[in-house]
């Protein structure tokens, strides 16, 4: 009676780069006589060793018979490591009109094997759709690859949004007298940004005051300025147009009389008188 073949054939086995091995299994054929597996089979294969990703020998190890009744016939396979996937999630940013651009920055998920984001990545940097008006920028992978042959890079951008800038408006402190025409209302304007001018960003209209032309404090309206460009928010504070007094002057005009006569009538002269105002109106009789 002579030694009957058994054939051992290794699995082909994967796993993905930085997990753990998976069991290294076997397919046998030619048992005889009711004979398991298990009953003259010992010990267990092993692979070339390697985390890298590749393809690796699996080898018949110490895998070994303890029948006598057969000759082991072994046939090998390979365990191949793919590539792992390494996250990159860009960060959402926001600055405001005018305001130079923050860094672009990300997150980096699925390093195994105790990899760094800094050994695996080769420091591009992210980029962003050009433009510097308030909007929404889509922030891309730019520069940034893999130095690493382990991974693969799957990139999830995001965007940055560029906020309005505040522009100020201060409306100028006023006054005239009593009767006389407005002054100028005017403003002082602060905020623009990216060398815009006021021209450019502001529509020309002029500011208004509170109606009325006696003495008294009147305030300064924003009236019908407003912005042309949506790159602002407009915040207007306001002020005073202050009316003062004007100066009425009576002059009393010289008289004479004979000794013994009567006084002649006391007379005067007015002059100051504003806005078609009377002497009789404004002076108590």
């Amino acid at each position: 009676i002579t030694k009957a073949l058994l054939n051992v054939i290794a699995d082909a086995k994967t796993k993905v780069y930085g997990d753990a091995d998976p069991s290294l299994t076997y397919q046998v054929s030619g048992l005889k006589n009711g004979d398991s597996a298990g009953s003259i089979l010992t010990g267990g294969l092993n692979r070339a060793a390697g985390e890298n990703v590749g393809v690796y020998g699996i080898n018949q190890g110490d895998l070994a018979l303890n029948s006598g009744n057969y000759d082991l016939s072994y046939q090998g396979n390979n365990l191949t490591i793919t590539k792992a996937l390494l996250n990159v999630i860009a960060d959402g940013k926001t600055k405001v009109y005018g305001d130079a651009d923050p860094s672009l920055t990300y997150q980096v998920s699925g390093l195994k094997n105790g990899d760094t984001a800094g050994a695996v990545l080769n420091g591009g940097s992210l980029s962003r759709v050009a433009g510097e008006n308030v909007g929404v920028y889509g922030i891309n992978q730019g520069g940034l690859g893999l130095v690493s042959s382990n991974y693969t890079l799957n990139y999830q951008g995001n965007n940055l949004t560029i906020t309005k800038a505040l522009l100020n408006v201060i409306a100028d402190a006023k006054t005239k007298v009593y009767g006389d025409a407005d002054p100028s209302l005017t403003y002082q304007v602060s905020g623009l940004k990216n060398g815009d001018t006021a021209g450019a960003v502001l529509n020309g209209g002029s500011l208004s005051r509170v109606a009325g032309e006696n003495v008294g404090v009147y305030g300064i309206n924003q009236g019908g300025l407003g912005l042309v460009s949506a790159n602002y928010d407009l915040s207007y504070q306001g002020n005073n147009l202050t009316i003062t007094k004007a100066l009425l002057n009576v002059i009393a005009d010289a008289k004479t009389k004979v000794y013994g006569d009567a006084d002649p009538s006391l007379t005067y002269q007015v002059s100051g008188l504003k806005n078609g105002d009377t002497a009789g109106a404004v002076l108590n009789g």
